[in-house]
C-alpha cells in the first residue's frame, strides 16, 4: 500500500542540523506552518528564516528546499535536469542481474555503516532511496538530493510516520550544516559528480559535518581489469542520458581524499569474478570476500572508501 506523503514530514529536531545557504546562519521556524496530522513533531509546509539574514525556505509536503536555482553552475543544472527526467527509471522493477549488483554494492556499503540509534547521519545524494529507505529508523538521517522528483519517490517509498529522516533539496556546492554534528556521512558514486571541483565541495562538506570521531562512507567507479579491457576512458559520459562519470584509481582515490581526511581506507567491491554466473555461483557473498585479495578483487566495478579523522 502506497503510504500518504502527507504522513512523512520535516522534523523540527532536525532544523538545527541545517543552515542557511547564504551566510550560515541557523534557521528558525515560522509561525503558520502545517504539522503532519497526528505528529507534532513534525512541519508537512512551512517556512524556515535564518535568524541572521532573514533568508527564507520553504517545506513543501515534508521536502525543505535549500536550493537557489539562480546560483547552480552549469554542470549541476544539467545534471539535475536530466536526474529529473530519468526519474521514471527509477521506479521500474529490477532484473535480477541489476538486484545481484545491487546487492554487492549495499552489502559492503551498509557493513561500512555501524549506526547506533543516538548517531545523526548525513546522506548526500541520495536519489530515490536506496540507502535511505534501508536506513529509515537507525539514528536521525537527514537525506540530500539536488532533484525534487528522486526526493519525492523517496518520500513515498519511506514507511507511513517515519519519524527520524529529514528529506533536504540542497546543492553540495551551496549546502551548509551544522559543523561536527554529525557522526557518520554517507554518498554513493560520487565520481557521477560533474567535476574535481564538485568532488572537493563534497569532501569539505562532508569533513565540515563530522565530528572528530565521525566516519565518511563512499562509493566511486573503479578504473579496474574489466573497464580497461572495454576501453572504457577514466573521464567521460553514460551513454544514455549523458550523465558524468569518472573511473577511479585506488591511488588517486586516497590522493584526493587526504588534504580532507587523515585515516583512509579504499578498497575494490562490486566484484563480478569471470564464470559467476556460468557456475552459478553466490556472487554477493564471493563478493564480499575477495574484496580484500589482490589481482581478484581488480575485477571490481567499484571503490569504497572510508575516511576518518576529518582535517581541520
Amino acid at each position: 500500500m502506497k503510504p500518504d506523503p502527507a504522513s512523512i514530514g520535516f522534523p523540527f529536531s532536525f532544523i538545527p542540523l541545517v543552515r542557511c545557504t547564504h551566510d550560515g546562519g541557523e534557521l528558525e521556524a515560522q509561525p503558520g506552518f502545517l504539522a503532519v496530522p497526528g505528529d507534532a513533531g513534525s512541519i508537512r509546509a512551512g517556512r524556515l528564516a535564518c535568524v541572521t539574514c532573514a533568508a527564507t525556505y520553504f517545506i513543501d509536503d515534508g521536502i525543505l528546499n535549500l536550493i537557489d536555482e539562480t546560483r547552480l553552475d552549469e554542470g549541476s543544472a544539467a545534471e539535475q535536469r536530466q536526474r529529473n527526467l530519468d526519474c521514471q527509471k527509477a521506479k521500474a522493477p529490477a532484473t535480477d542481474s541489476e538486484r545481484v549488483t545491487n546487492d554487492m554494492e549495499m552489502t559492503s556499503t551498509l557493513a561500512a555503516l555501524p549506526i547506533a540509534d543516538e548517531d545523526c547521519v548525513l546522506e548526500l545524494g541520495c536519489g530515490e532511496g536506496r540507502y535511505t529507505v534501508a536506513l529509515a529508523g537507525r539514528g536521525k538521517l537527514v537525506a540530500v538530493d539536488f532533484s525534487i522528483e528522486l526526493l519525492r519517490i523517496l518520500r513515498d517509498r519511506l514507511p507511513a510516520g517515519t519519524r527520524h529522516v529529514g528529506l533536504v533539496l540542497g546543492d553540495i556546492n551551496t549546502l551548509q550544516v551544522a559543523p561536527k554534528q554529525f557522526r557518520l556521512g554517507l554518498s554513493t558514486l560520487t565520481s557521477n559528480l560533474p567535476s574535481r571541483e564538485h568532488r572537493e565541495s563534497l569532501y569539505r562538506l562532508a569533513r565540515t559535518a563530522l565530528a572528530p570521531h565521525g566516519r565518511f562512507v563512499f562509493s566511486t567507479h573503479f578504473h579496474g581489469i574489466r573497464q580497461r579491457m572495454a576501453g572504457e576512458v577514466k573521464s567521460g559520459h553514460y551513454r544514455a542520458g549523458g550523465i558524468y562519470r569518472y573511473h577511479f584509481d585506488l591511488r588517486e582515490l586516497v590522493e584526493e581524499l587526504h588534504p580532507h581526511f587523515s585515516r583512509i581506507d579504499v578498497h575494490p567491491m562490486q566484484i563480478h569474478l569471470p564464470l559467476f554466473r556460468t557456475l552459478r555461483l553466490p556472487a554477493v557473498r564471493i563478493s564480499r570476500l575477495v574484496e580484500r585479495v589482490p589481482i581478484l578483487n581488480a575485477f571490481g566495478s567499484l571503490l569504497l572508501a572510508k575516511a576518518e579523522a576529518p582535517r581541520g
